[in-house]
């Protein structure tokens, strides 16, 4: 059945390993670079349900037993799974279409509207340090694209030490601010997941004081730039940026 599915699994290699295993050990190939809809995820668990199904109708109710059938069941299963992703990833797409300026925007250029052909995705991916020796190490990842849904161009991650997940997201906004100047960009759309950023960014009082320094230097930067907007947007649109950033934090420790 898995050799005649879309994904052509060779389950024989696995013969001999625990069920759990060898699901575990598929899921965790098929999820590399199957983002954002996981399509391949989707019709293999698309085939577990209907292996399951299929073999539940075939024992205690007689049912249909030809090995043909059950691929049949599999692709009906596998279609419904994706149309589902793909609508969810639509829905989200849409909210993120439909954000409200006033509260989860920051506009830190010299104009307020632009033509943004420049949008760079950033990501910050912290973990408590329990030795209690210094900061933890954490990462930052970042994807750079000219059109919301068009290919990547250009990504990098890098290690950093922070002492709390908003000081991760800021430093990873304020080290993409550097990364476009340097690139000569002046205008510029960067995609965040954290709205606490935004909503300290956008603040005229002070903020936390070990973020302080942090904050003006980001908005002085943003301010050489013609256009210079923060934007926040769900995880699942910057999920590329966020494996970056947890590949940079894993570095260190692998």
């Amino acid at each position: 059945m898995w050799a005649a599915s879309s994904l052509g699994l060779n389950s024989r290699a696995s013969f001999g390993i625990p069920i759990y295993q060898w699901i575990q050990e598929w899921v965790k190939m098929l999820l590399r670079d199957d983002r954002p809809r996981c399509d391949r995820v989707n019709s293999f668990f698309a085939g577990l349900w209907a292996l399951w199904t299929f073999r539940n109708n075939a024992i205690f109710r007689e049912g249909e037993t030809d090995p043909s059938r059950l691929v049949d069941s599999m692709k009906r299963w596998e279609a419904i799974c994706i149309e589902s992703a793909t609508s969810k990833l639509e829905d989200a797409k849409n909210k993120n279409s439909r954000v409200n300026t006033r509260v989860n925007v920051v506009e830190l250029g010299q104009q307020q509207s632009g033509t943004v052909s420049r949008i760079i995705d950033v990501d910050g991916a912290w973990k408590k340090d329990k030795s209690g020796r210094g900061f933890p190490r954490c990462g930052i990842g970042w994807t750079y694209r000219q059109s919301a849904d068009g290919d990547i161009i250009e990504h990098g991650k890098e290690t950093v030490l922070c002492e709390s997940p908003l000081h991760t997201e800021l430093l990873g906004i304020l080290h993409v601010q550097n990364w476009c100047q340097s690139r000569h960009f002046s205008e510029i759309l960067i995609r965040t997941d954290c709205q606490k950023a935004i909503q300290l960014l956008r603040s005229t009082t002070s903020g936390p004081a070990h973020l302080q320094h942090l904050l003006e230097d980001i908005k002085k930067k943003g301010s050489s730039f013609m256009f210079c907007n923060v934007i926040k947007v769900s995880r699942q649109v910057i999920w590329k940026a966020h494996d970056l950033a947890v590949k940079a934090r894993k570095r260190d420790t692998e």
